[in-house]
């Protein structure tokens, strides 16, 4: 029970209550002297999170917010070292350390399980937080400065900055450029939302340190800030930790401002914008049209109407206007944006097209809005809407990580209503809400509604953004002529002055850091023991497991392959994409769509290959085998089983039209992947060349299977490509099918368990007597090693692979420990602050046994490859403190017992199960870890690196590419995407 008012830490208590579908029981409680909220979710998971947020609200698009973010964790009073964000990552055991950047709203999160490692954290976030020095050269490295190429008269300018790099590589995304010209154009310019927070490279060189530290100052106050904490926590005590670190400085609240809604339109506009391609194609435009809604994010109805409402639209393609979008001849496929954006405080709607032809606009909004006022006038069938209900459920319902801990996810989840003064009671507790809305989706005159409040509003914007292939060139042009600009203010001893400025810059980011005024944890407080979940019944065909899962039943399919060819296998992941989105037996794909929606969470259906860790060193015992998963709700498990089976049984390969929209889908999602992931695709390009399993990657997920797609899509135009496409899908699927031999991974609450077996049990036939397991054949390495890729980029993505041994070779845990170890002491510095590239570092994978180099948004290529060399010879030359290994092990350790979700730790554990990694084999793999010494090191450098062969790989703009490949120095083929 709880007083009235906690004296300890200053904070009076407000409310609490219990959510019981999450687990959790808030409290919420408000710091009396400064106004700061505190947000506690108490439970008994051991995997605790803690976050700060703030309100800020950048009104320009010079990246303000997002650089400010970037020095908040570049030193503080009581940590005056350059860098302790970065080396606390490698002193702590964190599962999670970042911060982030909204349009209105900076968080700085981290979760770990371990209770000292908790407290280190959360000094040096509160101090980060509230207290940093933000100094002028941190500015210069993380957001942006003037550099001269060249000492000397004649020398040239050019920019240099992490945040500018990042950003470069950010906006290169046509679907990112898309979005911000969406919200420049739909909010006005007193309006957040019209600016990009994270900033624009030809904007970020008109912010000054002065304007930053001003920023600072208004924004970053406790009376502007809510703490969350997750986790099984005294959150008394938490509260008096914050109340001795930060609080008891801040005698007087300050007035923040609120975000006001933005002005609203007296009748829709029309816009025309560009994005730069280096080869105009026919049919590349978007044509979007984009609302901001008036439903209200902060009332959690409205915002449930919303989603709602998202669903009707567009929960798959059974969907009216999903479907209508598919169909249509106006564009090649839906757009990425389409659907609803409800993490602003002011939502936003989206419906479009890409791949349109250049005057297609007004056809394009006719399509849209007719189509709007036909479902505003005629309602969509009642079971569609059910479905959607259906889905609203699930989400609230599934407690799954997606990657990321639960607790993070959990608070992200409500952060915009807690930073904008909201209660976020409304916004978990939605069980009232959703029985509330279930009955009024129930009226057909209701739905109608719902469509109107979005076709009738004139809040709207119809957007095209159209190709130009001068306008990257223009933007490159008006990038010297800032910096000639610059150039021409500079007098002689301005000049020197910067270059001395450069230097201690370069000099400082060489230094040594005083790591050890940073708090750290010890080898002592790692405990030796690793979770491994048990499962409760192991049958022939299915093991069982239960844990916690709301009320939600898991089920996965692994079904055997014969043999398959080396084209056949690559082949393999688009035709398993098409068996979740085709019709199966008599039903089309638009009514097993709706089924699928109203009973599962979807199906997902995906080639994995198969390898126990016996036998990784034989290639030639691998094995593919398709999965097959979903979920439901515990009332839905003989649909769910009787979908999943059907899936797999009897697709239908005859509807033509929807597997072409299937295939331009899958075509553009991928493409506009690359420049989020070209750090991970670089590096699987530059390993695919070392192992038969790299390559399956590089042909299943990396840049080859983006090429194949796109390729797929050109070739199905014509009469016949289709033709030879879909039988070759077919004859793959008949292959594939002959034989559907299967293991069952089920899991559920313990009070599900009869329902789910005994519906498993019906739907799902085992008989089938068990066959030779057939190797995977056919397959041979084979990208050239030395493979430049190109794309509309204006930086790199560098990535260099050594073959070295896997996970049952006595050196497989130093591999792992030196990655560490030499992202930590020598690429973070080179790369990162040195360099300016948003990233940069090493990971070995232990099942191949490749060791991988990377860079991330590099405006840097020949120097990147030279500080990957050069980092082996220095640990050579070095001498290697005991404090750095330990804390490449803490590093190493956080990735071996980062926990999940309860149900994904059950899926990780049986699949690990499956490959012969069981409990006693995670714990002695954690004993090598620990054990590992500087001599080590420097042996299997020596061993595996100095003078040995590498393979290697780079994404960058197309021109270089070309240069490259020209010159064969670094590589010798080039691939244009």
């Amino acid at each position: 029970m709880f007083s009235p008012v906690v004296a300890k830490g200053g904070f009076k208590f407000i409310e609490q209550y219990s959510i019981e579908v999450l687990g959790v029981q808030v409290e919420y409680y408000e710091h009396v002297k400064s106004g700061a909220k505190h947000y506690h979710f108490a439970c008994d998971d051991n995997n605790k999170t803690f976050m700060i947020a703030l309100r800020t609200l950048p009104m320009d698009s010079t990246g303000v917010a997002h650089i400010l973010e970037h020095l908040v964790l570049c030193g503080s009073n009581r940590y005056p070292v350059r860098d302790p964000f970065f080396l606390m990552i490698r002193r702590s055991l964190s599962n999670f350390m970042n911060a982030f950047t909204s349009s209105d709203w900076t968080a700085y999160p981290f979760s770990t399980q371990n209770n000292k490692d908790f407290d280190n954290l959360l000094q040096v976030y509160l101090d980060s937080v509230f207290f940093p020095n933000l100094d002028d050269m941190d500015f210069k490295q993380e957001g942006w400065r003037l550099h001269i190429q060249s000492p000397g008269e004649n020398s040239q300018l050019d920019y240099k900055g992490v945040v500018f790099n990042e950003m470069k590589g950010a906006m290169s995304s046509p679907t990112r450029q898309l979005w911000h010209h969406v919200c420049r154009h739909l909010f006005t310019p007193n309006s957040t939302y019209h600016h990009n927070s994270g900033g624009e490279p030809l904007c970020i060189p008109s912010l000054t340190h002065q304007q930053l530290l001003d920023f600072h100052h208004r924004y970053y106050h406790p009376s502007n800030a809510v703490f969350f904490s997750y986790g099984k926590l005294d959150s008394s005590a938490l509260q008096e930790k914050i109340e001795a670190s930060v609080l008891y400085a801040f005698d007087k609240k300050i007035t923040i401002p609120v975000l006001e809604n933005d002005v609203g339109f007296s009748q829709p506009k029309q816009v025309v914008e560009y994005y730069p391609v280096s080869q105009k194609q026919e049919n590349s435009s978007h044509i979007v049209l984009a609302w901001k809604l008036n439903f209200d994010s902060m009332d959690s109805m409205d915002l449930l109407q919303a989603n709602l409402l998202n669903l009707l639209l567009f929960d798959n393609s059974s969907s009216p206007m999903q479907k209508l979008l598919e169909s249509t001849s106006l564009g090649s496929s839906p757009s990425m944006l389409n659907g609803l954006e409800d993490d602003m405080k002011e939502m936003v709607f989206v419906i479009g097209l890409e791949g349109c032809d250049d005057n297609a606009e007004e056809s394009v909004s006719q399509l849209i809005m007719q189509e709007l006022q036909r479902l505003k006038e005629e309602g969509i069938p009642a079971k569609q809407v059910e479905a959607c209900m259906h889905q609203l459920e699930l989400a609230q319902r599934d407690v799954s990580g997606g990657g990321m801990p639960t607790g993070l996810n959990l608070v992200l989840s409500v952060i915009s209503p807690a930073i904008h003064n909201a209660k976020i009671g409304d916004h978990l507790n939605i069980e009232k809400t959703l029985v509330e809305l279930k009955k009024q989706s129930k009226d057909p005159k209701f739905i109608q509604s719902l469509i109107a409040r979005l076709c009738d509003n004139e809040h709207r914007v119809c957007l095209k953004m159209s190709p130009d292939t001068q306008l990257g060139a223009k933007n490159l042009e008006q990038e010297q002529q800032q910096l000639i600009s610059w150039k021409s203010q500079l007098n002689l001893q301005q000049q020197k002055s910067l270059e001395r400025e450069n230097a201690e810059l370069e000099k400082r980011q060489l230094e040594p850091q005083n790591a050890e005024i940073l708090p750290t944890i010890g080898i002592e407080d790692i405990s030796p023991e690793s979770e491994f979940v048990q499962a409760d019944e192991k049958k022939e065909n299915y093991t069982y497991y239960h844990t916690r899962c709301n009320g939600l039943l898991y089920a996965h399919g692994i079904m055997q392959l014969p043999s398959l060819s080396q084209q056949q296998s690559y082949d393999l992941p688009l035709m398993s994409a098409l068996l979740s989105e085709v019709g199966t037996g008599n039903s089309s794909y638009l009514s097993v769509q709706q089924a699928v929606s109203r009973y599962t969470g979807g199906i997902s259906i995906k080639p994995h290959v198969w390898q126990p860790i016996s036998s990784l060193s034989n290639q030639d015992d691998m094995r593919v085998r398709m999965v097959v998963s979903s979920m439901s709700l515990s009332e839905n498990t003989h649909e769910l089983f009787k979908l999943m089976q059907g899936a797999v049984a009897s697709p239908r390969f005859d509807e033509k039209q929807h597997i072409k929209e299937v295939i331009n889908q899958l075509a553009s999602s991928s493409f506009y992947t690359i420049a989020s992931n070209g750090h991970l695709l670089a590096m699987q390009a530059a390993s695919s060349y070392l192992s038969v399993p790299s390559t399956i990657g590089l042909e299943w997920s990396g840049l080859s299977a983006v090429k194949r797609l796109l390729d797929s899509k050109e070739a199905i135009k014509t009469e016949t490509g289709y033709e030879q496409f879909i039988a070759k899908m077919q004859n793959l699927y008949e292959l594939a099918s002959e034989q559907w031999q299967s293991q069952w991974l089920l899991i559920s609450d313990e009070k599900n368990k009869d329902l789910l077996l005994d519906s498993f049990s019906q739907h799902i036939d085992c008989s089938v007597e068990k066959q030779h397991e057939e190797a995977l054949v056919g397959l041979q390495k084979q990208m050239h090693p030395q493979t430049v890729w190109s794309i509309e980029s204006e930086v790199n993505y560098c990535a260099r692979a050594y073959k070295t041994v896997d996970i049952t070779h006595s050196d497989s845990a130093t591999l792992h420990i030196l990655a560490n170890y030499l992202r930590n002491i020598y690429l973070h510095t080179a790369i990162r602050e040195q360099g300016g590239a948003y990233g940069g570092g090493c990971q070995y994978d232990s099942l191949t046994g490749i060791f991988r180099f990377f860079s991330y948004r590099d405006p840097r290529l020949h120097a990147t490859f030279d500080d990957f060399h050069a980092a082996l010879t220095k640990i050579l030359k070095d001498k290697i403190k005991p404090r750095d290994i330990q804390e490449a092990i803490f590093n190493a350790i956080s990735k071996v017992d980062a926990p999940a979700a309860p149900p994904d730790t059950v899926k990780q554990d049986f699949y690990a199960s499956l490959k012969g990694v069981d409990k006693e084999f995670r714990e002695g793999y954690k004993r090598n870890l620990l054990s590992v010494s500087a001599d080590d090191l420097v042996r299997v450098v020596k061993d595996y690196f100095i003078d040995k062969s590498y393979s290697q790989a780079v994404i960058t703009g197309h021109q270089q590419a070309e240069e490259l490949a020209h010159t064969g120095e670094y590589f010798h083929t080039a691939i244009k995407i």
